[in-house]
């Protein structure tokens, strides 16, 4: 790759960064119905033709945010070598709880289920897509829904559990169906 074309796809990172960084500031104090694309601009720094140069409506700039987290967390759960179940949980809940405060303005805003349809958009990143599941549609989407469930019930309950202690309900759950 040239010089100009990665200084160029460096300038679109930042950008995106930027106003991605807008939207979830302006999402702490507002709701996302009240916010126009102009509010994010403004606050980014940019005109309206930038935005739409690089994002369609304000639930695809959390969407873009939503899918740059779920590549990370599924580069992390598939860095672990000889991953258990117990573990990919854990480390699942530890790296959301990094990001409780995404999760809050998704739930606030009725947008928690984007993060499942970034899970879905990209389950060829996910652990579930290795190994005796690579072919099981049924059963990586079972796996999906059942942490999607579990997260949202997590976030509706204020975060309480910690990660060891969602493992330990997702272990209990486990052997239940087994």
């Amino acid at each position: 790759m040239n010089g100009e074309k990665r200084i160029r796809i460096r300038q679109v990172n930042e950008t995106r960064k930027t106003i991605v960084e807008a939207l979830l500031q302006l999402l702490e104090k507002n709701k996302l119905s009240e916010l126009t694309i102009e509010q994010v601009t403004r606050r980014a720094g940019y005109a309206r033709r930038t935005f739409y140069r690089h994002f369609d409506s304000l639930d695809d700039v959390l969407t873009y945010e939503i899918d740059r987290n779920t590549k990370t967390m599924f580069e992390t759960i598939s860095a672990i070598e000889q991953l258990k179940f117990e573990t990919m949980v854990e480390v699942f809940f530890y790296f959301w709880q990094a990001h409780q405060d995404l999760l809050s303005i998704l739930n606030s805003n009725h947008r928690l289920y984007l993060i499942e349809n970034s899970w879905l958009m990209n389950l060829d990143k996910s652990p579930l897509s290795h190994d005796d599941l690579k072919t099981d549609r049924y059963a990586q989407n079972f796996g999906l829904g059942g942490m999607y469930f579990m997260m949202m019930h997590w976030v509706n309950g204020g975060f309480t559990e910690s990660p060891s202690e969602m493992k330990l309900v997702a272990e209990r759950i486990r052997r239940h169906l087994i």
